[in-house]
């Protein structure tokens, strides 16, 4: 397994967390075993993490959309349209997209079951390849991502590229990351007291964690690209600037703002605001997105899309 640095001392801390929402979520640790406790008034449920490919906690690893409609007519023929779709778009392999099957994930298996695709990883792939294309090889990268959900995105550009992979997201979300990267054996770091972000823990983790009242902590010009997909329509205007302004701090010289997100609310908005934080860039990729892999999970299995956006920016 991967090392966990002070991930006891952090679950150790749960019972010092004072503010309750109406329906929070806390990691849970009992022997070697990894639990979220679903905290609703008075009441609570278990998850068990070991078998979370299936429950609402976790349905992103399946995605959501796509296991409601693992039963629906065509959804196979659906999958098989996106891998082409993938291979047609990129340079990558199918089997760059695998993921050990230890998840009791929905997806295309292989390997005799012990390797799983899952539909969302189509899309990540045509990401991982662009990344990867832009990015210069010529030494160990810093990568940062705003909002990393189950942590699919991340496992698989940290396959395709030497780096360190920081994540900035909320604590139920960073526990839920951090056992799937963790369980796929790789070194991460996640201390809720860090106050300091140095290269000795870039150098020395593939993984590194970060809560959003932290993000002060990151150097001016420390990493090489700053990713963000899908969480900036789920954000209030304050918290997408807020990341904005951060990422035009934190780049290097030459580095990447990466964005792929869906036309919503605060489209314009994120728009105009790219044009103010990220004026220091130039502007690589503009583009409506050629994969979604994408079915809205309220229509079910049909042929809408959602239409998303990409783009790439390089600091000057």
């Amino acid at each position: 397994m991967g090392d966990v640095l002070l991930f006891s001392q952090y679950l150790s801390k749960i019972n010092d967390f004072e503010t309750r929402t109406e329906c929070t979520w806390l990691p849970k640790l009992e022997g070697q075993r990894l639990y979220m406790q679903q905290i609703i008034g008075n009441s609570s449920k278990i998850k068990i993490l070991q078998h979370f490919g299936s429950h609402e906690m976790t349905s992103g690893l399946g995605a959501y959309c796509f296991y409601n409609a693992r039963d629906s007519p065509g959804i196979e023929n659906y999958i098989n349209y996106h891998e082409k779709k993938f291979l047609c778009n990129t340079d990558l392999k199918i089997n760059d997209l695998f993921i050990p099957n230890s998840f009791d994930l929905y997806g295309k298996k292989y390997e005799n079951d012990t390797q799983v695709v899952t539909p969302i990883m189509y899309r990540f792939g045509y990401i991982a390849h662009v990344i990867k294309e832009n990015l210069i090889k010529d030494e160990r990268k810093v990568i940062l991502e705003i909002g990393a959900g189950w942590g699919g995105l991340p496992f698989l550009i940290n396959r395709l590229i030497n780096c360190c992979y920081i994540i900035i997201d909320i604590p139920s979300t960073i526990m839920l990351s951090l056992f799937f990267l963790w369980k796929n054996n790789k070194r991460v770091y996640f201390d809720i007291n860090l106050n300091n972000l140095t290269k000795d823990i870039t150098d020395n983790y593939d993984f590194v964690f970060i809560l959003p009242t932290h993000i002060d902590i990151i150097p001016d010009n420390f990493v090489d690209l700053v990713v963000n997909t899908d969480s900036f329509p789920e954000m209030d205007k304050y918290c997408i600037e807020l990341y904005l302004k951060m990422s035009s701090r934190i780049i290097k010289n030459k580095g990447f703002f990466y964005d792929y997100n869906c036309n919503c609310s605060n489209f314009l908005f994120l728009k105009e605001k790219k044009k103010e934080y990220l004026k220091p860039f130039e502007e690589i990729i503009n583009k409506i997105a050629p994969i979604s892999a994408y079915i809205p999970a309220c229509k079910g299995l049909n042929d809408t899309e959602t239409e998303y956006y990409e783009n790439l920016y390089q600091k000057n």
